[in-house]
């Protein structure tokens, strides 16, 4: 009777020692359970299913785009005579004409960066003062300004200076392709002597920019 006694208690011995193990268990898992709510935040609801992750995407690629463009791309002072002693001199900055019956014209050519890069801009003429107006002692002349805020760094050719021809020459070292910061003012300014054969002339100017 005695050692039924003591098997009935090892018995229970061994079955506390279970419940001990499925109690660790348990605690275990509660543990794990407890991160993963960490991790996944409040209200995040445990099912026997995966996750799986569908992700949209949207891509695009831009193009580098130079371009540049007058808005204001010509000035014409129509027919006119030097009057004596002459020469003429024709200034559309300031909007006027002395020594000639041409009408004064106020014109300022504009040039406009309307692509999205910013250029380096050089000008150039396909003719110089004598090949254009001819006579003695002609003047052909350009004179650049901002067209709006600092649209132009390194600006050069400020006061009245011969035009370039041939090669041509840089007027900005950065020519900016800002919307509200990408504009260039030039004026020109013609000296018409006396003895300038008579006809219509014209020159071209050219604008160039690089990127």
């Amino acid at each position: 009777m005695a050692k039924r006694a003591r098997q009935v208690k090892s018995s229970n011995r061994s079955n506390f020692k279970v419940s001990n193990e499925l109690l660790a268990g348990l605690l275990v898992l509660a543990i794990a359970i407890s991160f993963f709510d960490i991790f996944a935040g409040v209200g995040t609801e445990l099912t026997g299913y995966s996750t799986v992750e569908n992700n949209a995407s949207a891509a695009v690629t831009i193009t580098s785009v130079t371009s540049i463009n007058w808005t204001t791309a010509s000035i014409d002072w129509g027919s006119g005579a030097v009057t004596a002693p002459g020469p003429a001199v024709l200034d559309s900055e300031a909007g006027t004409t002395s020594l000639g019956t041409w009408t004064a014209n106020g014109t300022i050519l504009q040039l406009e960066n309307i692509g999205g890069d910013d250029v380096v801009l050089n000008m150039t003429s396909n003719s110089t003062a004598g090949q254009f107006i001819g006579g003695s002692s002609p003047t052909f002349k350009w004179k650049f300004a901002q067209g709006e805020g600092t649209s132009c760094t390194s600006i050069q050719d400020t006061s009245y200076t011969a035009v370039s021809d041939g090669t041509g020459k840089q007027i900005c070292a950065v020519f900016y392709a800002n919307d509200t910061n990408d504009l260039l003012n030039m004026s020109i300014e013609l000296t018409i002597p006396a003895d300038a054969t008579s006809g219509a002339k014209s020159a071209t100017i050219t604008a160039t920019g690089v990127a």
